[in-house]
């Protein structure tokens, strides 16, 4: 057994690229190998800015000898009526490199067929693995790949050199005019450059001594202790957001904390805005005391020479950048939110519907819409306030330097008008969750506006064919679609999406005359939405069988809240000993599949079995329906269970399809009534019970 180590070197990676390929590399090496018959002991993966590094431990000096049995044509059409070989026997032979004589006759499936045993000795490792190496450069996935010279390979940025190791010996690997060697390059300031490496081994540790940490968690875990040191240093807190930690592990090779300062004058501007230019435009880590922002940060430098010098130049681009953000700042303050309305004309929503302020008049109108259905306590004027102001803030100077605030400004504008908290916080969370961000909208007025916000987004874009496609999904959609069902469930709101889509789409059909047939536009959006709803169901570990028999009632998305209950009780439910109710309930739905056109007749009952199940029936319906009220569905489940025996009883005693139509109308009648209370959880006839 032998360790294989590759490292490609390259110009300076973006780092969420980088990131991506060592995961890359690791399931496409891992792949590759396996369907290859080599085996390994353990396969890592690597990545630094300028490198991406592949080792893997105990691989197999080769594949193994395999034989293989291979199935030719049937003997009728192998030989002539004098027993010689035909031209189809022949060909067969040819094309597998076969001896004619070698060949044997077996029966299958009732015929006779030549068969052959072929021995495969397996190739050499070290023949294999440039094949593995042009495999990763073609299939690692690259969202924008560059040419480089007069040469035809595509990569992220232009690759330098090669340093391939199997069993301490380079493997010939080559690219364009670049060959693999046993050289590689330490870090670009720090180290002297290129050094010569003689086993595995040394490359290891020959990359510590020239001032590079390859390993990406033991980098990332020393960026963190220094961090921490740092902070601890000014008696401060940093607050270290794993995005940014492995955003930043990605752009250094020898990492080093440096604490630098800026002019607490800038803290007047609202924190976010101080916080979001750290972190999203120049990578530094904010630092707190008693929960509030300080002047200080620290960054992390991919060097430790003249760390003064390093603190100077960033702390003269942040104060450029909060220079720019206090001047925006002022100067917004100088007009009211309400002041831009007008503007919000000017800036197109979609060519076809319209501008962000129409947009805005149909978030009002979807939200007096349903306000009272679900948020009983919100005032009207509250509602045409927030959905005023709601948008005014993407014309703000900030907004237009600093996108990803957008809400979060104004917010902070809103509060400093005196606005209510209450609308305040409506244009805060209209966008949430955002991101990687599970935050939701935590108050009823957000809740309202954010809904009505994301209804309209996906009725307006069903609506004009921009529908996500695979992994595309430019307007987030899917995370749109996500934020409404789990605010609804986290919050226990009784949202009836059926109703809300349809209201949405009358207030655009309203508002702007297009072709687009409703019916059809709302369908296919449930289809989408059910979707999300179905994953987002089987993420929190419940059974597949269970989200079917949930989904499978279309009136269940009447209540966003009650469904998401009904699947998480379900699920709770079939760990006990249940299947007793579910057979008898299956079998209750399998025969009552229409829906009766009268009520039940208790006078045409004339055996003892259908009164017993119809005064069961009776005596529970009141508890159940007080049980769904209450969504209550573990104590539904187990009422629901009081209707096995007489179930049971019922189909061994009474016969359903008696020739009297009458009489078997009424028994379906009351069958079907136990499958009214069985479909308040869904189709329970899709529960798969193990054998």
């Amino acid at each position: 057994m032998s360790d294989f180590l590759l490292e490609i070197g390259t110009e300076e990676l973006p780092a969420s690229f980088a990131n991506s390929a060592r995961v890359q590399i690791k399931e496409l090496s891992e792949k590759w190998l396996n369907e290859n018959n080599i085996s390994f002991d353990s396969l890592k993966t690597f990545s630094t800015p300028r490198r991406l590094v592949l080792n893997v431990k105990n691989i197999s000096q080769s594949q193994p000898n395999l034989q293989k049995e291979l199935k030719g044509p049937a003997v009728n059409v192998s030989y002539d009526s004098e027993g010689k070989p035909t031209k189809a026997l022949e060909g067969f032979c040819k094309s597998q490199n076969i001896d004619i004589n070698s060949l044997e006759k077996k029966e299958f499936k009732g015929n006779m067929f030549v068969y052959a045993t072929v021995k495969q000795e397996g190739k050499k490792t070290v023949d294999l693995l440039p094949n593995l190496f042009n495999h990763l450069l073609s299939s690692i996935s690259v969202t924008r790949a560059m040419r480089w010279g007069d040469f035809s390979t595509k990569f992220s940025r232009p690759i330098h050199w090669i340093l391939s190791f199997f069993d301490d010996k380079v493997i010939p690997m080559s690219i364009d005019n670049i060959n693999s060697s046993n050289f590689s390059y330490g870090h670009r300031f720090l180290s002297e450059g290129k050094f010569e490496v003689n086993t595995i081994s040394e490359y290891f540790s020959k990359l510590i001594e020239n001032k590079v940490i390859v390993d990406n968690e033991e980098r990332k875990e020393l960026i963190r202790s220094q961090l921490n040191e740092a902070a601890q240093s000014l008696s401060a807190q940093v607050v270290i957001e794993e995005d940014l930690l492995n955003e930043v592990n990605q752009l250094v090779e020898y990492p080093s904390a440096i604490i630098g300062s800026f002019d607490d004058k800038y803290l007047e501007i609202p924190e976010i805005v101080n916080v979001t230019v750290m972190k999203s435009h120049q990578r530094y880590f904010p630092l707190y005391k008693d929960s509030k922002l300080l002047p200080n940060f620290i960054t992390v430098s991919n060097m430790n020479i003249n760390p003064d010098n390093i603190r100077k130049g960033n702390q003269r681009v942040l104060k450029a950048r909060l220079d720019d953000a206090s001047f925006y700042y002022r100067e917004d303050l100088k007009h009211k939110l309400i002041d831009h309305s007008e503007e919000l004309k000017r800036v197109t929503y979609f060519e076809e519907i319209g501008s962000i302020y129409d947009k805005t008049q149909r978030i009002e109108k979807i939200a007096l819409n349903i306000y009272d259905k679900y948020f009983q306590d919100i005032n009207k004027s509250d509602i045409e306030k927030s959905s005023q102001l709601l948008k005014t803030d993407l014309v703000t100077n900030m907004v237009k330097e600093f996108t990803e605030l957008q809400g979060e400004i104004g917010y902070y504008y809103s509060i400093k008008e005196g606005e209510d908290s209450k609308i305040a916080f409506a244009l805060k969370e209209q966008y949430l969750p955002t991101g990687n961000n599970e935050n939701l909208p935590s108050q009823p007025l957000s809740q309202l506006i954010n809904f009505s916000d994301k209804l309209d987004n996906l009725v307006s874009c069903f609506a004009l064919g921009k529908i996500p496609t695979g992994s595309k999904d430019p307007f987030s959609l899917r995370r749109q679609s996500l934020g409404i069902i789990k605010t609804s469930n986290d919050y226990k709101i009784p949202f009836n999406l059926n109703e809300a889509l349809s209201i949405a789409f009358d207030v655009l059909k309203e508002q702007k005359e297009f072709k687009t047939d409703k019916l059809e536009t709302v369908i296919k959006i449930k289809e989408f939405f059910v979707q999300r709803l179905k994953n987002d169901i089987l993420d929190r570990g419940i059974r597949y069988d269970v989200v079917d028999v949930i989904l499978d009632n279309d009136n269940n998305l009447n209540n966003l809240y009650s469904l998401q209950q009904k699947a998480k009780s379900l699920n709770e439910w079939l760990k006990g000993n249940n299947e007793s109710t579910v057979t008898a309930l299956s079998r209750v739905i399998r025969i009552s599949k229409e829906k009766p056109s009268n009520a039940i007749n208790v006078n045409l009952f004339d055996k003892d079995e259908e009164k017993d199940l119809y005064k069961s029936i009776t005596s529970i319906s009141l508890s159940l329906a007080e049980l769904d009220k209450n969504n209550d569905y573990s104590s539904y489940l187990n009422k629901l269970s009081e209707l096995v025996d007489p179930i049971n009883k019922f189909f061994d005693n009474v016969m359903v399809m008696v020739e009297d139509q009458e009489i078997k109308a009424n028994r379906l009648n009351l069958l079907y009534s136990i499958k009214n209370l069985s479909d308040k959880i869904g189709n329970i006839d899709k529960v798969v019970i193990s054998a």
